[in-house]
């Protein structure tokens, strides 16, 4: 029987971060997945501030990658316009963090071309 494998490792940067909150991933429809990392660095010659959330979206969301989280949704701030110095990296999250299917995670700068973000993920087929 052919299937999602059960455990998949991913890694998603979004380079550069927007000014906007923009979705840097999803648990798709049968996945648990577990964000293991997260890490922002500058990218140019200026210090940057980064925004990481965590949302759970309402039965009638449809959030996109790439696109801005869905008003209504749940969301949570794990980090909050946090310095990245120049010429620097700042890890954004402690432990890991548990996606349920649907839930996304979002990414902000302060500005444009300075930072950039790296993600690595666990997906586990929900069987």
């Amino acid at each position: 029987m052919a299937g999602i494998p059960l455990n998949t490792f991913r890694t998603v940067t979004t380079n550069p971060v927007s000014l906007n909150e923009t979705i840097a991933y999803i648990a798709t429809t049968g996945l648990t997945s577990i964000v293991l990392m997260a890490q922002a660095a500058t990218i140019g010659l200026d210090a940057g501030l980064i925004t990481f959330k965590h949302y759970r979206p309402q039965s009638s969301s449809n959030p996109q990658v790439g696109g801005q989280p869905i008003i209504g949704d749940t969301s949570t701030v794990i980090i909050n316009s946090a310095l990245v110095p120049p010429n620097d990296a700042l890890v954004m999250l402690g432990g890991k963090l548990v996606l349920e299917t649907f839930d996304y995670i979002t990414v902000k700068s302060d500005q444009d071309g300075t930072l950039q973000a790296i993600f690595s993920i666990l997906e586990t087929a929900n069987q």
